[in-house]
């Protein structure tokens, strides 16, 4: 029952983010987030199943921190926000 819980969650990351598009994109390697992967070795062996990619996984890390590190090379130079004027 695991295992199927766990295949129809990569089959649905994996439907957004197909592996081929990922490859044709450049990407080197999967970096697993959050306590979904740290907690349950079976969600990380179907990770490495599907996935055609290294699969390395960061320990007690929060889910929140692996989507900071994918869009940290994307984002423009930091933004400088200065104050509003008052209302």
């Amino acid at each position: 029952m695991t295992r199927a819980v766990c295949w129809g969650v990569l089959d649905n990351i994996t439907s957004m983010m197909h592996p081929v598009f990922l490859l044709e994109a450049g990407v080197q390697r999967i970096m697993g987030s959050g306590s979904a992967f740290s907690h349950n070795a079976v969600l990380r062996q179907e990770a490495k199943r599907v996935f055609p990619l290294p699969v390395e996984y960061g320990q007690d890390v929060d889910s929140a921190v692996g989507v900071a590190m994918v869009f940290h090379d994307r984002l423009p130079s930091p933004v400088t926000f200065s104050p509003t004027s008052p209302r």
